[in-house]
């Protein structure tokens, strides 16, 4: 909501306003998908993985709708690229905090990732708890603080409406009831 309101304040309402940052984002997505795979096993896999994106329906047809998926996609998939640069360069501060920092974006577009940072941080003790304990500590800390020192703001705007402090939505649960509840 966040972006697409941005987008109709800076540019105005209409179908470009929203499509075109869509196709980009998408676009983009292909890029990100092509690193991923290359860095993960090769170029050709790569490139291969970017051609099965470019053509898969969903992404297709997503880019002309108003969706969270369009700004979600892309999110998650440069959060990946930051967390293969973490791993690669020992769990540097910068990108395990890019990581953490895109990881809070793309839980505020879907909320469905809570957990996810639980799961990373459990891979880094894997692959770095024999090696550099005292560098595993500071990503895992690095991790969680840019994953949820985010979300505080979106907390307190829940706390201020709803008084209850909490980072994840219930507002589509509220709407569904209240639209089947007769009373």
């Amino acid at each position: 909501s966040f972006f697409l309101s941005l987008l109709y304040c800076l540019f105005g309402t209409g179908i470009l306003i929203y499509a075109v940052p869509q196709i980009i984002l998408g676009t983009l997505s292909c890029y990100f998908i092509y690193f991923i795979a290359k860095e993960t096993f090769s170029s050709k896999i790569g490139l291969l993985a970017c051609f099965f994106l470019s053509i898969y329906p969903p992404i297709v047809w997503w880019t002309s709708y108003i969706r969270s998926e369009n700004l979600f996609i892309p999110l998650q998939l440069l959060t990946v690229v930051f967390l293969i640069k973490a791993v690669k360069h020992n769990l540097d501060v910068k990108n395990t905090a890019f990581s953490g920092i895109l990881l809070a974006m793309s839980f505020l577009c879907r909320n469905v990732i809570l957990y996810l940072p639980i799961f990373v941080a459990l891979y880094f003790l894997v692959v770095f708890f024999k090696t550099a304990k005292k560098r595993l500590l500071y990503g895992i800390i690095t991790l969680f603080l840019s994953f949820y020192l985010p979300l505080i703001p979106w907390g307190y705007r829940n706390y201020t409406i709803h008084d209850k402090f909490f980072i994840t939505t219930v507002e589509d649960w509220d709407a569904f009831y209240i639209c089947n509840n007769t009373l």
